[in-house]
């Protein structure tokens, strides 16, 4: 058997590679995972050239020396197989991996590259030139394509180095000189250059040789904490603790600022017409910050509005106008009646006459929230009453939704009339506008119609009962209900009074 292998130049064109190459092919099948499987289409396919090769080659006889090149290409196309199905057997299979650790893409690139200069190498002595004696008698050749690769070997070194020195690694968030063009999550660390994927979902090319040289901003190291800044501005005739304590209240609850550290506000300079301030807060996510930015300054906008406190525009230029007092009036009105649209839904206003019912809402107050904001919190005091008059909000009860109200809804009687504490959280589902009840209001208003304690009362009692025992108003019993209302009349005189 071996002498009629021998005959037929098998040793000669590497018959004992090609068994090697077939069962290395079989355990890459055997062992890759089915997404790595394609990998080996083409050392199959170089081998399949190979067995073409020894094929033709039986074609002719061995003595000429015209056929030789056939011999010399199939040793050259069994090399390749055995040293790309090697490698894949040690970096890809699950026993490669078990042995050996994840080896970075560019030396893997680079070892492939060394074996397939390794492969030219031995097809080159296989046909008769001597590699040295080429690399020695051609210096003017060898300088010539130094230079030409200078800034390819460059940024194959740079690689190699950035591979050593680890200051990112693929899925990193980092920034290059902190150029925004050159800001992204890296994808790939190549022989030549690294990949990045912008916010923008904008792939960029960043050669190796400029990141070795470059500052690096690396966002995900050594922890994937980081603080930001929110930039904002406020009115000098607010204090500074003040707004601070209204700014840092907005900004909790948000889902990817950090509980802890807390978000911080701190004052960074005086401008020609507010004080700047910055909102420090700490977050761990990167990819998402700008939208967490956006939600932040949402926040601040109707926080300092509901606060009272002015954004001033720049006050370089000065700017005169007139508007009559009549164009005044008419807005005054026009917001005046909204109100009382709103507060007249209220049951607990129903009773009130028209006059009683503009002194009241000559008093309430609009403010608006941003979503996700909690109004109220359970447990606290509070002495407001809150109607809907745009957008939804929920009622939970501990962390359990009881209840979600929206347009014309009511909420926190309680605390208004009797001073309790909130019994439930309310949060906004989205933007909502609120009009409000305050204690001082209503109590000018009630000393003013002191009649209206028992008509409070009255109410309030019917709406409890009602809810308590899932019975329509007026199948409430009287008994009860005057019980109830007696009760409740000396808890509001009590509260109001004091």
């Amino acid at each position: 058997m071996t002498e009629w292998l021998e005959a037929r130049g098998f040793w000669e064109m590497g018959g004992a590679l090609a068994v090697v190459a077939a069962l290395l092919l079989l355990a890459l099948q055997l062992s890759l995972p089915p997404d790595r499987k394609p990998l080996v289409r083409r050392p199959s396919g170089v081998f399949f050239l190979y067995l073409v090769l020894f094929a033709l080659a039986q074609l002719f006889p061995s003595r000429y020396e015209n056929t030789g090149w056939i011999r010399i290409t199939a040793l050259a196309a069994i090399l390749l197989v055995v040293s790309r199905a090697s490698l894949l057997l040690a970096t890809e299979s699950a026993v490669g991996r078990w042995l050996l650790p994840p080896l970075p893409k560019i030396f893997q690139d680079v070892v492939q590259g060394a074996l397939f200069a390794l492969v030219g190498l031995l097809t080159l002595r296989q046909a008769g030139f001597e590699p040295g004696q080429l690399l020695t008698t051609s210096a003017l050749l060898t300088a010539v394509v130094g230079l030409a690769l200078q800034d390819t070997l460059g940024n194959l070194f740079s690689g190699l180095a950035l591979q050593v020195g680890r200051p990112f690694e693929v899925g990193d968030w980092i920034d290059i000189d902190t150029e925004s063009a050159r800001s992204g999550r890296v994808q790939e660390i190549g022989w030549r250059a690294t990949k990045l994927l912008t916010r923008d979902e904008t792939e960029i090319v960043v050669p190796n040789g400029v990141l070795a040289k470059a500052t690096i901003r690396n966002y995900t190291r050594p922890s994937t904490l980081e603080r930001r800044h929110v930039h904002f501005a406020a009115s000098y005739q607010v204090q500074p603790g003040r707004v601070r304590e209204v700014v840092e209240l907005a900004a909790r609850g948000v889902p990817a600022v950090c509980t802890l550290p807390v978000p911080e506000v701190v004052v960074e300079g005086f401008g020609d017409s507010a004080v700047s301030y910055d909102l420090w807060y700490y977050t761990h996510d990167h990819a998402g910050a700008l939208q967490t930015d956006s939600v932040l300054r949402q926040r601040i906008w109707h926080a300092l509005g509901r606060a009272g406190i002015s954004i001033p525009f720049p006050q370089r230029d000065v700017h005169l106008f007139s508007r009559d007092g009549a164009a005044l009036e008419r807005s005054a009105s026009t917001e005046l009646a909204v109100r009382r649209g709103v507060l007249e839904q209220v049951d607990l206003f129903g009773l009130l006459e028209g006059a009683v019912l503009d002194e009241l809402a000559a008093g309430a107050a609009t403010c608006s929230f941003a979503a996700g904001e909690e109004v109220v919190r359970q447990g606290q005091s509070g002495d407001t009453l809150f109607v809907v008059q745009s957008g939804e909000v929920e009622v939970l009860v501990g962390s359990d939704r009881i209840a979600v109200l929206g347009q014309g809804a009511f909420f926190g009687e309680m605390s208004l009339l009797t001073g309790e504490q909130r019994n439930a959280t309310v949060r906004t589902l989205r933007e909502t506008c609120l009009v409000t009840v305050g204690h001082r209001s209503l109590q000018d208003l009630l000393h003013g119609h002191p009649e209206l304690y028992v008509s409070l009362s009255q109410v309030l009692a019917q709406r409890q009962v009602a809810r308590e025992s899932h019975t329509q108003v007026h199948q409430l019993p009287n008994d009860v209900v005057n019980a109830r209302s007696n009760d409740l009349l000396q808890r509001i005189k009590g509260f109001f009074s004091s």
